[in-house]
């Protein structure tokens, strides 16, 4: 499943895909698609990419194991808000200015977010999240063309291994 992704970063849970199509012949070895997924308060101390000794993640330790592993990650706070604001600007949090994780902290729209980088290189983003602290009110999913708030998290897990699954399928030229 994962070998048709070109490139996987794991770090509320949400997973946000970003696809590009009809690239240059001097981009063909730029990723054409991202799977990025943020797991808000998980402990990497209990899982087993990480040497936790209980069989308490096998699919992350999949994805790890084929993909990408950061060995030495920090987050800037210990809130999603801020933290989120970091990983989709790359700013500390003096130049972002999200410090708190409340509902009236918002990323102020001069900050570009990963996103929106992306978008101006060719590529459709897609996020789905569970957090009703990531939405679009909040500023840090700028940028994002399309956004699947679905508080339900088991509902939202099985649309987006649905989606996964189709896109594999169809493997799309342009958007998802």
């Amino acid at each position: 499943l994962l070998k048709f992704m070109t490139a996987i970063f794991i770090l509320s849970f949400s997973v946000f895909s970003l696809t590009c199509c009809n690239l240059k012949p001097s981009e063909v070895n730029k990723p054409k698609y991202i799977i990025f997924i943020s797991v808000d308060t998980l402990r990497a101390d209990h899982l087993g990419c990480y040497g936790y000794g209980k069989n308490t993640s096998p699919a992350i330790d999949q994805i790890a194991e084929e993909g990408t592993l950061f060995e030495n990650a920090f987050a800037q706070r210990g809130l999603t808000q801020p933290s989120l604001a970091s990983i989709m600007t790359s700013l500390y949090l003096n130049p972002h200015k999200l410090f708190d994780h409340l509902y009236s902290s918002t990323l102020s729209e001069d900050k570009t977010t990963l996103a929106e980088y992306l978008g101006r290189k060719g590529y459709y983003a897609k996020v789905w999240t569970a957090n009703t602290l990531v939405t679009r009110e909040t500023g840090i999913l700028q940028g994002f063309d399309e956004v699947v708030l679905e508080e339900d998290e088991s509902k939202m897990t099985s649309s987006v291994l649905k989606w996964i699954s189709d896109f594999i399928v169809e493997k799309p030229d342009n958007k998802l």
